[in-house]
């Protein structure tokens, strides 16, 4: 049996775009453009920092030997 990955076909019960966005047809193909707001792009860029801040740090030993061991803990 093969599996048809081609997505979801158009239907007269199709949802529309997200909101605070608009569909483009570009070339025969669905174009979301979105649109964020203020607020969310500066939350976006915090979390982006702190990702940065938290891989160029020095990980804890602790968090280091609880992720090794944690196959070994978890229940079979």
């Amino acid at each position: 049996m093969t599996r048809k990955t081609d997505g979801p076909k158009d239907s007269p019960t199709r949802p529309g775009p997200p909101l605070g966005s608009h569909e483009l047809r570009r070339n025969g193909t669905n174009v979301v453009s979105m649109t964020t707001s203020p607020a969310f792009d500066q939350w976006l860029d915090l979390q982006t920092k702190k990702l940065f801040e938290a891989s160029a740090a020095e990980p804890d030993a602790a968090l280091l030997e609880l992720i090794r061991t944690w196959s070994s803990k978890a229940p079979n």
